[in-house]
């Protein structure tokens, strides 16, 4: 049986998807990613799937970090689900010819009582909530990040009709972590 504890998938010197393994197909298939099948990513543009500014930005320095120094960057993100935190490493590899192979490494995996908000189905508000793209914290409205269970209880999220829409970008904790593999 295929896991995805350790997803790849390789980009070209253009930065278009070339290749995605089979754990990539069955994490998607798992989660409720069934717009990230094959056909809907291969060729193309890496960047097309980050939606935040400063995180696509961050990316592009990654990216050109690894193949300015053909050397690896390892850093932690997470990847939850409404009933699991799932705590991962991602590499990024110089390949030859300018491509980087990016192998998502599953640490460890805590269930815990669903987070309804996590939850791609639900009916959204206009309001808009950020949540780091690496950490998974929350951004409070007096700009401090907090862990997405705090966020629920202190924001008083479920006493609305509906919940906020998730938008992601990038604390400053995990940002200046990633800046610090680029230097």
């Amino acid at each position: 049986m295929t896991d995805y504890s350790c997803t790849r998938y390789l980009i070209d010197r253009t930065n278009r998807i070339e290749s995605v393994d089979e754990a990539w197909f069955y994490f998607a298939s798992q989660n409720g990613g069934e717009e990230l099948m094959s056909d809907m990513v291969l060729s193309r543009d890496i960047s097309s799937f980050i939606s935040c500014g400063s995180c696509q930005e961050l990316y592009d320095m990654l990216i050109t970090s690894v193949r300015v120094n053909r050397k690896a960057i390892e850093f932690p993100f997470r990847c939850d689900s409404p009933e699991k935190r799932r705590y991962m490493k991602m590499e990024m590899a110089p390949q030859d010819k300018g491509k980087i192979v990016f192998t998502s490494y599953l640490e460890r995996e805590e269930v815990r009582t669903p987070v309804f908000f996590l939850e791609s189905s639900v009916q959204r508000s206009q309001k808009i909530i950020t949540i780091c793209s690496w950490c998974k914290c929350i951004r409070k409205d007096d700009a401090s990040w907090v862990d997405v269970e705090e966020a629920v209880e202190k924001m008083v999220l479920f006493t609305r009709d509906q919940l906020p829409k998730l938008s992601h970008g990038i604390c400053p904790v995990c940002y200046e972590r990633l800046i610090q593999k680029i230097s």
